[in-house]
């Protein structure tokens, strides 16, 4: 009967083992969702007027991360982004924006972090990165 006991216990914990190994590994890899490394766009669902512009090719966001007194930084030239934080680059490749409303867009780094951006003017406003609950502020020239 001892025997019988350990045996399923000893399942148990391997049936427990490869779950949490599993989870651990969830989305590591990248995804499918994610944008090609040569797919950069600019498109619009809704083009009309509003403070979210239709495309920010050449333009600089400045951000900064909540009440932190960290910046950010995002250049985007020709279909591509530079990511700096503090002023240290740390990131670059294509992106994807997508204005969904006349003050709202999505914006996909090629790393697969995304960006939900509400425009408060026409220049600035907020960003949530649902992935990790990260908002701040943001401006743009």
């Amino acid at each position: 009967m001892r025997k019988a006991k350990m045996k399923t216990i000893y399942s148990w914990l391997a049936f427990l083992a490869v779950f949490l190994m599993a989870l651990a590994l969830t989305g590591c890899g990248g995804s499918s969702d994610s944008p090609r490394a040569d797919a950069a766009t600019n498109t619009s669902t809704n083009s009309g007027s509003g403070m979210a512009p239709a495309s920010i090719d050449g333009k600089t966001f400045n951000g900064r991360i909540g009440t932190t007194t960290t910046t950010w930084q995002i250049v985007f030239t020709d279909g591509t982004y530079s990511y700096a934080e503090n002023g240290h680059h740390l990131d670059s490749g294509n992106y994807t924006y997508t204005k969904t409303s006349s003050t709202t867009a999505v914006l996909t780094l090629a790393d697969g972090t995304t960006l939900q951006l509400t425009y408060t003017a026409p220049n600035s406003g907020t960003y949530l990165i649902s992935k990790s609950a990260e908002t701040g502020t943001f401006s743009s020239t």
